[in-house]
């Protein structure tokens, strides 16, 4: 029996053909401060630090405290009121100067400029993590990724796929 392609199996595929593309911000500069007040700024700044390469946003006076193991993640990852503020206003700025720059694709990051991210979201000393977070998160490209597609070596040819595991990696792959 042939699967049918039902609509909402279509919408996720035409989702997933714009996945890495970049939206126009059309948000106004007041829309853009709220929602960057509602933010996690830990992450915020990370991903403009990637997008803008202005490592201004990921300075070290900004980067969250490493909290004791045993202990749980403060919101905005423990920042100070002055750090959330200075963070909020950096970004805000940064948000709206993309925004008025028409929103440029990003180029890829070099190694350096993720490694520089990455080392602000992670505890101090764990430089041995970088190469499974470069890999899981496949920037600039899935390393992971074969070096061959279906058409390359089998034309014309279906195939399936089952996927083992239920949590959110499998949902995510199915």
């Amino acid at each position: 029996m042939k699967h049918q392609v039902s609509t909402n199996e279509v919408a996720l595929l035409e989702d997933m053909t714009t996945f890495d593309q970049v939206k126009r911000i059309v948000a106004s500069d007041d829309e853009i401060r709220q929602a960057v007040g509602e933010a996690d700024m830990p992450s915020l700044l990370a991903a403009l630090a990637m997008l803008t390469k202005d490592f201004a946003l990921i300075a070290d006076d900004l980067k969250p405290p490493t909290p004791p193991m045993s202990s749980t993640i403060s919101p905005q990852g423990g920042m100070s009121v002055e750090a959330l503020t200075r963070a909020r206003d950096l970004a805000t700025r940064k948000i709206i100067e993309y925004r008025n720059a028409g929103c440029p694709f990003p180029a890829d990051p070099s190694s350096e400029v993720l490694d520089r991210v990455v080392r602000f979201i992670i505890k101090p000393d764990q430089d041995s993590c970088i190469p499974l977070l470069r890999h899981e998160l496949n920037i600039p490209q899935d390393v992971g990724a074969p070096g061959w597609t279906l058409n390359d070596i089998a034309p014309g040819t279906e195939f399936k796929v089952a996927v083992i595991g239920a949590g959110v990696s499998g949902l995510a792959a199915a």
